[in-house]
């Protein structure tokens, strides 16, 4: 990765599993994609926690239609 400025790694929902804590675990940094309508609050902070913790602060989000 030392020849890119950025890398962004897409993983599944975290509410489907702990996949994306194994990416988590190794970047500097997380954007968080929620789902309108779909996504709560809740779910939007349980994740940041989690990431936090991992060592990977949400730096943003995207809000995603689809």
């Amino acid at each position: 990765a030392s020849n890119f400025d950025v890398v962004i790694v897409d993983t599944a929902a975290a509410s489907l599993g702990s996949d994306f804590l194994l990416a988590a675990s190794r970047a500097r940094a997380a954007l968080l994609v929620v789902r309108l309508n779909r996504t709560t609050a809740a779910d939007c902070e349980s994740v940041r926690e989690t990431l936090t913790a991992a060592g990977a602060p949400l730096v943003g989000s995207v809000l995603n239609e689809g």
